[in-house]
């Protein structure tokens, strides 16, 4: 049996509670006729009221620190819908109503081209132990998402790896090994979302060679 070697690495430490909200306050109308009083004559029928579009749309976040710690300058990714129309290009992260640079890795888009799914980065300035936070959102056209290079994911400063070890069964079999940091120095890797704040990409050979498949031929 062969096992597939994939490894997803992602450059972010999360730790906090997350509410979402998405809030529509609707206008509502109701429309009475007046009454009808000639007589052997129905009423006549009257369309049913059509309901407007809905006013005061909120899309929110409430960012809480259950920590037990004030925090400074946290990387915060998350995924984030949107509706039709709402972000024409990319969306940008506001903190209180305070715009800020905001990493967005758009996955998918309505017909219109609107923003329909995102991947979002932002680094939280502060906040207390205790505390909360809303984020609030609008559309940007200067997204902050150049992927790291593959020298930069390299940096020892992020001393990172992954591995995995299989060991056969039958007398004589060497162990067989893949990690993640070989893969990266080989270049074979994709991006799932790019920029300096938050950096997932997929490891592994998707092509006929698949030189990272591992196994004994015993499955």
């Amino acid at each position: 049996m062969m096992r597939r070697s994939v490894v997803v690495l992602c450059m972010i430490l999360p730790m906090l509670w997350v509410q979402s909200e998405w809030v529509a306050a609707k206008a509502q109308t109701e429309i009475v006729p007046s009454a009808h009083w000639r007589r052997k004559e129905p009423a006549p029928t009257l369309p049913p009221p059509t309901e407007p579009a809905p006013t005061g749309q909120v899309n929110s976040i409430t960012v809480s620190n259950v920590s037990g710690v004030a925090i400074s300058n946290y990387p915060f990714q998350f995924g984030r819908p949107f509706v039709d129309g709402a972000i024409a290009a990319a969306p940008q992260v506001l903190i209180d109503g305070t715009a800020l640079k905001t990493q967005a890795d758009v996955k998918n888009r309505y017909a219109d081209g609107s923003v329909e799914f995102a991947v979002l980065a932002v680094v939280i300035p502060s906040l207390p132990a205790g505390g909360a936070l809303t984020l609030t959102f609008q559309n940007q056209t200067a997204n902050s998402n150049a992927p790291l290079t593959q020298a930069q994911m390299l940096d020892p400063s992020y001393n990172f790896d992954a591995a995995m070890t299989l060991t056969g069964t039958a007398s004589g079999t060497a162990p067989q090994t893949v990690d993640a940091r070989t893969m990266l120095q080989n270049g074979d890797y994709s991006l799932f979302t790019s920029g300096p704040v938050a950096q997932t990409i997929i490891l592994g050979d998707d092509t006929a060679t698949r030189k990272y498949d591992i196994g004994f031929g015993d499955g």
